[in-house]
């Protein structure tokens, strides 16, 4: 059996398929997770997840894409960093968090929400498609990013406005049934509803 060696040029690499442990020495990949690869031996990799370095395991290195990385503290307490620009890390990131509030969307059957986000992502994709191929000129790349910016923080403040003032409703019409008072905020809040809820 060959045996377990460090690795040199592969260290970092992204979760392309989810993938489930099928024992304790295993490490389960959801997809689209940053992986701290340390060991190979045959197809299989040992390391961990970027945001959980205390748990370390194997899995199949087809699971996974390599990327370029800076190694810092090389050795045993090494940690990786990705060279893909911050913009476009943030943008997977809020794809895969806004991609679990999609699927519940269409759970829900609110299909109005459901294409809404689904245009906004496929706008993002494109974006991060632009900015990896690296052939933007610097004026278009800094507008580029701006604008990726906004679109990110309109759809987060949107879908908390969303929660936010969902649960006030919910608040102001519990109250009401129970002849309980409300206060005038809460109820020019309600009254906001129909304006503060666009969704993403």
């Amino acid at each position: 059996m060959a045996a377990w060696t460090p690795t040199t040029n592969a260290k970092y690499a992204v979760v392309v398929h989810d993938y489930t442990a099928r024992n304790e020495h295993e490490l389960s990949l959801p997809f689209g997770e940053g992986v701290h690869i340390q060991e190979e031996c045959g197809g299989w990799y040992r390391g961990c997840l970027i945001r959980n370095r205390a748990v370390k395991g194997v899995f199949p290195s087809s699971y996974v894409h390599l990327k370029d990385c800076h190694v810092e503290n090389s050795g045993p307490h090494e940690t990786v960093v990705s060279k893909e620009d911050t913009i476009v890390q943030e943008v997977t990131a809020v794809l895969r968090e806004w991609g679990t509030i999609w699927k519940k969307r269409y759970a829900e059957c609110r299909m109005d929400v459901f294409n809404r986000i689904r245009q906004v992502m496929l706008d993002l994709l494109k974006y991060r498609r632009q900015i990896c191929y690296g052939t933007l000129p610097q004026d278009r790349l800094t507008e580029l990013k701006q604008y990726i910016t906004t679109k990110i923080d309109w759809g987060n403040w949107s879908a908390c406005c969303c929660l936010l003032v969902c649960m006030t409703v919910c608040f102001c019409f519990s109250h009401v049934c129970h002849g309980l008072p409300v206060s005038e905020s809460v109820v020019f809040l309600t009254l906001l509803h129909p304006l503060a809820v666009k969704p993403v």
